[in-house]
This record gives C-alpha cells, sequence and structure tokens, in this order.
C-alpha cells in the first residue's frame, strides 16, 4: 500500500498503481485523499487495557525471575499484572488478566 500511494504521489495514475501493486483502488483513492485515519496500517481490536511499555516490564520480570532460578507460574503471573495494574489506576474485568490475555 505504501509503494502504491508513493506512486500516486510521484504521478502515476491511481487505477495503473493498484493494479500494478494489487491494492483495491478504492482504498488507494481514500488513503490518497485522506479521507481515512489509518493512512498505512489499521489497527484491529480493542485497545489494550496495559501500555506496550508495561507489558515489556511484565516480561521482563517474568524472564528475571526465570533467569534466576525462582518458579513462577501463570498464575503468579496474572497476579504481577493485575498489580501493576491496579497501580496504574487501570482495572480488569474480574480483578485479574483473563485466560486469553
Amino acid at each position: 500500500m505504501t509503494k502504491a500511494i508513493a506512486a500516486v504521489h510521484d504521478g502515476m495514475s491511481e487505477r495503473k498503481a493498484s493494479a500494478q501493486y494489487g491494492v483495491p483502488r478504492s482504498s488507494l483513492q481514500d488513503r490518497v485523499k485522506k479521507r481515512t485515519n489509518d493512512c498505512i496500517k489499521p489497527k484491529l481490536g480493542r485497545k489494550p487495557l496495559l501500555s506496550e511499555e508495561d507489558e515489556q516490564k511484565i516480561c521482563d520480570y517474568a524472564c528475571n525471575r526465570a533467569a534466576l532460578g525462582i518458579g513462577f507460574g501463570k498464575c503468579q503471573f496474572m497476579h504481577y499484572a493485575a498489580d501493576l495494574a491496579r497501580k496504574r489506576k487501570l482495572r480488569f474485568k474480574n480483578g485479574i488478566p483473563s485466560q486469553k490475555w
């Protein structure tokens, strides 16, 4: 999609760019005319409760415990995530992350 958008900006027709790069013409038109907020990559699904930094912090904590040889089960991992969310004044449904989290 980004190559098709760049080609249109360089003077190629939208029809030719959509055929050459295999993207839908209507989607290309929307992105070239900036009718959509997701110019390059749309975000699907719900917004995550924890930020990427917090999720990385949880993963680092689990890795550090594993490196030290300290046991760390799934239940403990979920409770640690819930504690971190509480510190950030966020709340999981039922207090802890679901099994799908």
